[in-house]
């Protein structure tokens, strides 16, 4: 019998998340971007999980009520409530990003990952003639077992297991991308979106190495007055490299 190595979602780890701005200035002091190209990158290449996985920083623009998710569609994230999310019987909302949480009910040390992003993944049949280009990624079955034991020993030995999560990757062209807020919805653009110029106001925020060379999905820091937790706004000196 497979190990059940997931946790519930929990709203309050949600809410638990920083703002863009601190989380950013952890991720570089406790050398995140140093772990992405020394071991990150490696620990996906070793197991065959570039096309599979990438890592993203911990952090929200907004507050959840205890009652709501944060789903995407198509690219753009907002709350659902949570009773809502599993009303369409030909619809699945799945996890889409994992953090690192303390097993529950268990005298060892070993962690789960909770959800505490989700996607909505359309059931198709085939008199739709449409196809399901989202398939959901199940961390229980088994498939992902030798990367998933071997990721979190690394990044909480690197003091990362609160600043680092594991996301899915994207069924979307590997291009990079700029997310920005509006209210209580992210909203990620896809290259010819946005100009280039546009991602220098952002920071990193999402990692993907599908081809051996980093993609990266910026994340705009200039937020409307209190769309983030702290109604933050700024600029950062961060010049993204790729286009």
């Amino acid at each position: 019998m497979t190990e059940t190595i997931t946790a519930p979602y929990s709203p309050k780890v949600f809410e638990s998340l920083e703002d863009l701005l601190p989380a950013t200035a952890k991720f570089k002091d406790l050398k995140g971007p140093e772990w992405l190209d020394e071991v990150g990158k490696g620990l996906l290449e070793k197991h065959a999980m570039t096309r599979t996985f990438g890592y993203q920083l911990l952090h929200r623009h907004f507050d959840l009520n205890d009652d709501e998710m944060l789903v995407e569609v198509n690219n753009v994230s907002t709350p659902w409530p949570k009773e809502a999310a599993s009303d369409s019987p030909r619809s699945k909302i799945s996890g889409r990003s994992w953090k690192l949480v303390a097993k529950e009910n268990s005298d060892s040390k070993k962690s789960a990952f909770m959800p505490y992003e989700f996607a909505y993944n359309s059931v198709c049949t085939k008199d739709d003639n449409t196809t399901d280009l989202t398939a959901p990624i199940n961390l229980n079955d088994g498939n992902h077992k030798a990367f998933l034991d071997e990721f979190p020993a690394s990044i909480c030995n690197a003091g990362l297991d609160h600043i680092i999560a594991l996301t899915a990757i994207p069924e979307i062209d590997h291009r990079g991308g700029l997310e920005i807020t509006q209210g209580r919805a992210n909203i990620l653009l896809l290259p010819g979106q946005f100009y280039s110029a546009d991602a220098e106001n952002g920071v990193e925020a999402t990692w993907y190495f599908p081809a051996g060379v980093p993609v990266n999905y910026w994340c705009s820091i200039k937020c409307l007055p209190g769309s983030g937790p702290s109604g933050h706004s700024g600029t950062s000196d961060h010049q993204p490299g790729g286009d």
